[in-house]
C-alpha cells in the first residue's frame, strides 16, 4: 500500500533539503510547502484550506496511481495536524526539529520582527511556540500516525537510512541529505556559542525547555 507521510516543522528547519533529498528515492514523490511553492504563506494556506485539501486530494491520488509514495514537507501543516489524519487516518506525521539556537540565528538573517526592540527574544519564543503547537497536537493523535521527532542535526550526519528505516521507506542505496537554502550572505548574528551572556540568559528563559525537551545541550 502507498504511503502518505506529512513532515513540519517550524521551518527553517530543513525541511526543503528534506524534501529534495527524499525525492531522490526511487518510488518516492515528496513536495514542499506545500507542492512545491516554497514561498507559500501560511495564512493564504489557512484562509483557503478547502482549496488546499481539494488540490492535495487530487495530488495524492495522481502520486500513488503512477506508484510512488506522497511525502508532503510543509511547516504549515503545524497548524492542523488532527484535521490532516482525519482526512487521511492511515498517514504518518513527523516533527522535524531543529537546534532552537541556530533557527534564531537565520531568523535574524531574514526580516521576522525587523522593528521589534525584542526581535531576538520574539524569535526565541516563535520557535518555541511552534514546537509546542507540534508536540501538543502530536500528543493527541493514534499511535499509528505518529511518526516521531526527528532533528536536522542528526539527519546532517552520515546516512539518513535509519531514518528511512523508521518510517518505512527502504531504500537499496545510501542516501545523505543534500544541501539546500545556503546562506549567501554574512550572518548578523555569530554562532550561538560565541553569543554573550545576555543573549544566553533570553535563551534559557524563551525556549530553554524546549532546547532540553530535545536533548540539545
Amino acid at each position: 500500500m502507498k504511503k502518505i507521510i506529512f513532515i513540519t516543522s517550524s521551518g527553517r528547519s530543513g525541511s526543503t533539503a528534506l524534501a529534495n533529498t527524499l525525492n531522490t528515492i526511487k518510488g518516492v514523490k515528496a513536495f514542499q510547502s506545500p507542492f512545491g511553492q516554497e514561498n507559500y504563506s501560511c495564512s493564504i494556506y489557512l484562509k483557503d484550506i478547502k482549496k488546499v485539501n481539494k488540490d492535495r486530494d487530487e495530488l495524492i491520488k495522481s502520486v500513488h496511481n503512477d506508484g510512488y509514495h506522497y511525502i508532503e514537507s510543509s511547516v504549515c501543516i503545524r497548524h492542523h495536524i488532527k484535521s490532516v489524519v482525519n482526512n487521511y487516518p492511515k498517514c504518518l506525521i513527523i516533527h522535524l526539529v531543529r537546534d532552537g539556537r541556530d533557527f534564531v540565528r537565520s531568523g535574524f538573517n531574514r526580516t521576522w520582527f525587523k522593528k521589534s526592540k525584542k526581535r531576538f527574544i520574539r524569535i526565541c519564543k516563535h520557535w518555541s511556540d511552534a514546537q509546542c503547537q507540534i508536540i501538543e497536537s502530536m500528543k493527541e493523535l493514534p499511535t499509528e500516525n505518529k511518526g516521531g521527532i526527528v532533528r536536522l542535526e542528526d539527519l546532517s550526519k552520515n546516512d539518513i537510512n535509519w531514518f528511512l528505516n523508521n518510517i518505512g521507506l527502504d531504500s537499496e542505496d545510501r542516501i545523505k541529505m543534500i544541501k539546500t537554502n545556503v546562506t549567501k550572505t554574512q550572518f548578523k548574528l555569530p554562532i550561538w556559542k560565541d553569543w554573550n551572556s545576555q543573549l544566553m540568559n533570553d535563551v534559557k528563559k524563551y525556549m530553554g525547555k524546549e532546547l532540553e525537551y530535545f536533548k540539545y545541550k
